[in-house]
């Protein structure tokens, strides 16, 4: 993260900007990193947002102590932009195997007690076992094309044709 700062500061100071560029640091994983990944947000003030997929229950909120969590709460955004813009944003595959035993809960993190905005999200891509739905390479494949994938294979179409003309 130092390395970052020093980069923009340099960059900055190069293009004379008359502020310092604001660096967001977001934090993303899958299944236990997506755990992981919520973790490094509560304990390391620079990351910002979190963003998991498949997550697992296993995030470390809890090694929190109480009297550690109103600090975590100064430091760290509540939410960024509203509810809707999470400081922790989760999606997973509707009837993966970790989301059947451990569903991702939205709100605050320490619930009454507060704490970073979690936000969790399905998408229902894949069949199968649950077991084979929890696959990042997978989720990350229907994502790609549930945002427009298409365009990608009219540009493979284009080059193929392209290359037949030669």
């Amino acid at each position: 993260m130092n390395q970052v700062y020093r980069i923009h500061a340099l960059s900055d100071a190069l293009f004379k900007r008359p502020s310092a560029t604001r660096i967001h640091f977001t934090a993303v994983g899958h299944s236990l990193g997506a755990g992981l990944a919520h973790y490094i947000l509560l304990r390391v003030k620079q990351v910002t947002r979190v963003v998991g997929f498949d997550p697992s229950p296993v995030n470390g909120s809890a090694l929190i102590p109480l009297d550690e969590r109103p600090a975590v709460l100064a430091q760290r955004p509540q939410a960024i932009d509203g509810y809707s813009q999470a400081a922790i944003f989760m999606l997973f595959e509707k009837g993966e195997v970790i989301s059947r035993f451990a569903p991702c809960q939205s709100g605050p993190v320490w619930g009454s007690e507060g704490g970073p905005v979690v936000r969790c999200e399905s998408v229902d891509f894949s069949r199968g076992s649950m077991f084979r739905q929890h696959n990042m390479a997978r989720l990350a494949c229907k994502l790609f094309l549930a945002a427009g994938g298409d365009a990608m294979e009219a540009a493979a179409r284009s080059h193929e044709s392209t290359m037949a003309d030669r």
